[in-house]
């Protein structure tokens, strides 16, 4: 296994591969936000977390496939919390339907998990008492559920990034995945780039959480 983790540690150094982990101008979009004394907490590890974690002053990452948190683990710096959360649900994934060739889906409503299956996962950061931080990034599971949860561990200031959100997100059921959409209840888009969306929270509520 290391011998495998350091020969994909020299092929991504020789091609310089890590240097985008999304489409380039999302990132940039993301990156334009961050700043060096900033805490960040995100959902769903891989190569962003390579990246954010020379990026920000504390970075925690929740992820929930241990196989790949076992890849990414030694990558990182020791200054990184990384949160390894399995689903509640350890069949989630036999709720998918076929789609198409190789294709899975979980239905029309969602593909990527409810508060159900990873309830532990999303409110992992609020129970190791982690945060406030400036800015969330979620590009993991449940996404939603992660985003209402992200509320309560935000800065008054702070800023929330859901990835593969919008119309230009493709979906082979749906237009897009409509589903994220329940955000804009209690969160205000403040502008994206394709499908890298950000969000504050909504005056309404930042005040009610204020008073907390």
């Amino acid at each position: 296994m290391n011998i495998v983790l350091n020969m994909r540690a020299l092929f991504l150094e020789k091609i310089n591969m890590s240097q985008f982990w999304t489409d380039p101008e999302e990132q940039r979009f993301l990156m334009s936000y961050i700043k060096p004394n900033h805490s960040m907490l995100e959902y769903g590890s891989g190569h962003s977390t390579l990246i954010l974690q020379d990026k920000v002053e504390q970075l925690v990452s929740v992820e929930h496939h241990k196989e790949w948190y076992d890849k990414i683990k030694p990558q990182l710096k020791k200054s990184v919390k990384y949160i390894y959360v399995p689903p509640n649900n350890l069949h989630w994934e036999a709720q998918f339907e076929q789609c198409g060739a190789g294709q899975f889906r979980k239905n029309s409503k969602g593909d990527d998990g409810s508060f159900e299956d990873f309830a532990d996962y999303i409110l992992a950061p609020l129970r190791g008492k982690h945060g406030p931080f400036d800015v969330i990034f979620i590009d993991g599971r449940a996404r939603a559920c992660c985003a209402f949860a992200a509320m309560f561990m935000l800065k008054p200031s702070g800023r929330i990034f859901i990835h593969d959100f919008g119309p230009e997100y493709k979906h082979p059921f749906l237009g897009h995945r409509t589903y994220y959409d329940l955000v804009f209840n209690f969160l205000k888009e403040k502008g994206h780039s394709k499908t890298m969306y950000c969000f504050q929270i909504q005056k309404s509520i930042n005040k009610f959480l204020l008073r907390r």
